[in-house]
Parts: structure tokens; C-alpha cells; sequence
């Protein structure tokens, strides 16, 4: 077991943006640690969970910068609120297609 070398272990937690001074969370922070979260968060309902997923961005009247998005129990990740909209921020990987 020794033919591999590890580059790195841990879990990342997510990524500073000095040009808009914003610290960005990542999906997997989210999912492990959101739960705990008492600001920032957004409950979103089934339909709007669906569109999200499937890549789509949501609207919605919050205050401006990054969010939790949440459906019941369920942490999908985070989303950028900019001009009345929260811009989807799952990576294009992860994103369910729709048939």
C-alpha cells in the first residue's frame, strides 16, 4: 500500500475572495457542519430544491451575500444573494441533470 502518495488530507473548508473580502464556504462544510448554523440560512420548499439542484438559480427578498440553502433537513450547500437572486453555487459536477 505504499505505490501512492497522499498530497493532502482534511477537509476543505472553504476559500477567502480578497478582492471582495468574502469568505466562501464549501458544499462539504456545509452538509457536515450547517446544521449548527443560526444566520444566513434559507429554507427553501420542495420545487425550489429541485430547480436548484438541476442548476438553476433561485429569487428571493434576503440580505446580500453568501447562504445556507436549506430543505427540511437537508443542507444542499451554499448560494450567492446578488440582485435579488440567490446564484447557484453547486459545482457543475454535482449538478443533477434533468431528462
Amino acid at each position: 500500500m505504499r505505490d501512492f502518495n497522499i498530497e493532502s488530507r482534511g477537509l476543505l473548508f472553504g476559500r477567502f475572495f480578497k478582492k471582495q473580502d468574502k469568505f466562501k464556504p464549501t458544499t462539504n462544510l456545509l452538509q457536515v457542519f450547517g446544521k449548527h448554523a443560526s444566520k444566513n440560512v434559507v429554507e427553501i420548499d420542495e420545487g425550489e430544491k429541485e430547480k436548484y439542484i438541476r442548476g438553476f438559480d433561485l429569487e428571493k427578498e434576503i440580505e446580500e451575500g453568501y447562504v445556507i440553502l436549506k430543505c427540511k433537513k437537508d443542507i444542499l450547500g451554499c448560494g450567492l444573494y446578488r440582485d435579488k437572486r440567490i446564484k447557484n453555487q453547486i459545482p457543475k459536477a454535482k449538478i443533477i441533470p434533468q431528462y
